[in-house]
C-alpha cells in the first residue's frame, strides 16, 4: 500500500516542470551558510572555517549582488562570536556588547553601537538593545544610520535574551524575558508580568550558551534568542502565546496558565492544582481552552523530564478548571522512543484516492506524536494509539503565501518541495539538492548543482 501511495504522489508531481526560476547565482566553494537580505538584493555566503592549532576560529563571508551575481566584497569574521544579520540597511555583525553595520556595496563600516542587541526590524528601520553594563536601560536606534531614537529606563533586567516575539503591530512587541513583557517600540515603555519558564537542573553542570537568531529563515523582525539553552537549567517550561480577537493573550509558565490583556494586566490565572507545568501547548476550541502539558523541558539540546504529563480543559473567559487528567507516568519506549515527541508543526495528510492533501485538525482529547520509526501516531488520554499515519503520507507546512498557496516538505526519496493550492492539490514543485530553503515574499531560495536558485511562486 505504501508503494502505491508513493507512486500516486510521484505521478502527481511529475506533471509539473517546476516553479519559475527567475535568477540563479553561482556560489563560492565550501559554503557553510547562506543569508538573504529581506529585500532580496544581496546574498551573504559564509565559507568553511579555518580551524587549526593556535588559530583564531575565523571564517570568510562574501557579499554578492543578486542583480549582477558579482562578489562585492569579502571579510574574515569570528564564526563562534559573531552573528550575521542581513538587514535591508546593511550587513549587521552582532556581538555580545556591540553591533556593527557594514555597507553592502563598499564593505565599509557605517556605524558601531555599544549595545547587546535583542530585537531588530528592517521594515520599520529599528534595532533595540541594552546598553553595555546598564541592564536598567534599553535603547532603540535607526538601523539605516545608527542614530538614537529613544532611551528608556526600566527595572533592572536580569535576562539579556528576548524570546519568541509576538508582534502586535508596528509599535508593540510581546516577548519572554524576565517574565512576559510588552514594549512600545516608539517610546520604550515596558510593562511586565512575572512568568517563570525555567528551573535549575541539578543533574547537569553549567555550560556555555550558543546564541542564534530566531526567525532567520523567514525574515524580519528578528529576535535574539538562544539556539542552545543552558544545560544548568531546564528551560521552555511553558507554552507559546495564543491570542483571540478579544484582546486576550493566553500563556503558561511553570506555575500555571495566565490570561493577559495587551498591557500585560492579568484577566485570570489558574495554578492547575499546583501541578508543575512544563513544555506545553494551548489550543482554543470555542469557549474552551485545551492545555497539553508534556511533562518535560529542554536542557542544553536535549529533552529532560520535568513534572507530570497531563491535559486540562478550562473556561477561556474565566479560567475555571473544567477537567484535568494525568497521562500515564511511563510509556512504551520501543514504540515512542526515550522521550515523547509531540507534533507541533502544521501537518498535511495525502489522500491517494482524491490526490489531495488536507491539514490534520486538532481534536480535543487526541494528540499527535511521532513514533520511533517515523510514523505519526494519534493517541488518547490514556496514551493508547487510536490512529496512525505512515511517514509516506504526511508532510509538514513550510510556508503559506499571500496568494493562498502553501509550500510543504518533500516526500520520501524526493528532491522536490511541493506547492499546493487552497484545495490541497499539488500545483507546482521546487527542486533542491538538500534541505536548505529561505523564503522572502514569494521567492523561494534553494540550492541546485552549486547555484543559489531563485524560484518564484506566482
Amino acid at each position: 500500500m505504501n508503494r502505491i501511495i508513493l507512486t500516486v504522489l510521484a505521478l502527481s508531481i511529475s506533471l509539473f516542470s517546476g516553479a519559475k526560476v527567475v535568477n540563479k547565482i553561482e556560489m563560492p566553494s565550501e559554503v557553510t551558510d547562506i543569508l538573504i537580505s529581506d529585500d532580496t538584493k544581496y546574498a551573504v555566503f559564509s565559507t568553511k572555517p579555518d580551524i587549526g592549532l593556535f588559530k583564531a576560529p575565523k571564517s570568510e563571508l562574501a557579499v554578492v549582488s543578486m542583480e549582477s551575481g558579482d562578489t562585492l566584497w569579502t571579510k574574515k569574521y569570528h564564526y563562534l562570536n559573531d552573528i550575521l544579520i542581513p538587514s535591508n540597511q546593511g550587513l549587521l555583525v552582532l556581538r555580545e556588547k556591540e553591533v556593527v553595520c557594514y555597507d553592502y556595496n563598499s564593505g565599509h563600516e557605517k556605524y558601531k553601537i555599544k549595545i547587546f542587541t535583542t530585537y531588530l526590524d528592517s521594515k520599520n528601520d529599528k534595532i533595540v538593545g541594552y546598553y553595555k553594563g546598564k541592564q536598567n536601560q534599553i535603547a532603540c536606534f535607526r538601523l539605516s544610520d545608527g542614530s538614537n531614537l529613544w532611551t528608556s529606563k526600566t527595572d533592572k533586567i536580569k535576562s539579556k535574551i528576548w524570546e519568541e516575539a509576538l508582534t502586535l503591530d508596528s509599535t508593540s512587541l510581546i516577548f519572554f524575558g524576565d517574565g512576559i513583557e510588552r514594549v512600545n517600540l516608539n517610546t520604550g515603555e515596558l510593562t511586565r508580568h512575572d512568568l517563570k519558564r525555567s528551573v535549575v537542573n541539578k543533574t547537569e553542570n553549567a555550560g556555555m550558551m550558543a546564541l542564534g537568531i530566531a526567525g532567520a529563515v523567514l525574515g524580519s523582525p528578528y529576535v535574539l534568542s538562544s539556539t542552545l539553552s543552558y544545560p544548568a537549567r531546564i528551560n521552555s517550561l511553558g507554552s507559546d502565546v495564543v491570542s483571540d480577537n478579544d484582546d486576550c493573550y493566553y500563556v503558561s509558565g511553570k506555575d500555571g496558565i495566565l490570561c493577559l490583556d495587551s498591557t500585560m494586566n492579568v484577566r485570570w490565572s489558574n495554578s492547575l492544582r499546583d501541578y508543575s507545568c512544563s513544555k506545553a501547548h494551548i489550543f482554543l476550541n470555542g469557549d474552551t481552552l485545551e492545555f497539553l502539558n508534556e511533562g518535560q523541558g529542554i536542557s542544553g539540546d536535549r529533552l529532560k523530564k520535568y513534572g507530570k504529563p497531563f491535559r486540562a480543559s478550562l473556561n477561556k473567559h474565566t479560567g475555571e478548571l473544567i477537567e484535568l487528567k494525568e497521562f500515564p507516568d511511563n510509556h512504551d519506549e520501543k514504540l515512542f522512543g526515550k522521550n515523547i515527541e509531540y507534533a507541533e508543526q502544521s501537518i498535511y495528510i495525502f489522500n491517494p484516492f482524491i490526490k489531495r492533501f488536507s491539514i490534520k485538525e486538532h481534536k480535543p482529547g487526541e494528540y499527535e506524536v511521532y513514533a520511533a520509526d517515523g510514523r505519526l501516531l494519534t493517541v488518547n488520554d490514556d496514551f493508547e494509539v487510536i490512529g496512525q499515519t505512515p511517514y509516506e503520507y504526511y508532510m509538514h507546512k513550510i510556508e503559506e503565501f499571500e496568494n493562498g498557496k502553501t509550500m510543504i516538505s518533500k516526500f520520501l526519496g524526493s528532491d522536490k518541495y511541493l506547492i499546493i493550492d487552497s484545495h490541497g492539490s499539488v500545483v507546482d514543485t521546487i527542486r533542491s539538492d538538500n534541505s536548505f530553503c529561505i523564503i522572502r515574499g514569494n521567492i523561494v531560495f534553494t540550492i541546485e548543482n552549486g547555484y543559489l536558485m531563485l524560484n518564484e511562486i506566482d
